[in-house]
């Protein structure tokens, strides 16, 4: 677990940070795998940077990097946990975006390893569920997987889930 004092250097980087921006475009802070001692591997330390920090308008969900930081995907009943969980803590409207890959490490692992859908530790069934879930129907999904060739057969896959919904 990282300390709060960790948490809130991070705060006042990311007021810096955003202290003179005037723009339109939101900065969203993505969950990480977990490794070493890095900060946002877990969503309470990303739902505290969105209530401390104004201008942080909300998280990218890696499905990679949640599974390899401890949060179980493998199953329908896991998935629609964790979703509720990004609900309760963060709330679903600050849900912006979500990468899809799969990971070639194990449960917890904290290893930033992508692989390609259903190809990796995770299995078809997380992109199935996500892409059919009401909550995420108007979300943006990137795939973010390791080669182009495995890509277009990873985009393949998720638009025959698409088409059957």
């Amino acid at each position: 677990k990282v300390p709060l004092a960790a948490c809130q250097k991070a705060v006042k980087a990311l007021k810096e940070i955003l202290k003179d921006y005037s723009g339109k475009a939101e900065l969203i802070l993505e969950n990480a795998a977990g490794a070493g001692s890095i900060i946002g591997s877990d969503l309470d330390q990303l739902a505290f940077f969105i209530k401390k920090v104004k201008g942080v308008g909300g998280i990218c969900f890696d499905t990679a990097h949640a599974f390899e930081s401890g949060i179980d995907l493998r199953t329908k009943e896991k998935v629609k946990k964790a979703l509720d969980l990004i609900e309760n803590k963060i709330g679903i409207n600050k849900l912006k975006l979500i990468h899809l890959n799969d990971s070639a490490t194990k449960l917890g692992s904290n290893s930033d390893r992508h692989a390609h859908l259903g190809f990796g530790e995770l299995g078809k069934t997380p992109f199935i569920v996500l892409v059919k879930d009401r909550r995420l129907k108007n979300k943006n999904f990137i795939l973010e997987t390791p080669t182009l060739e495995g890509m277009k057969r990873d985009l393949k896959f998720l638009k025959s889930i698409r088409s059957s919904t």
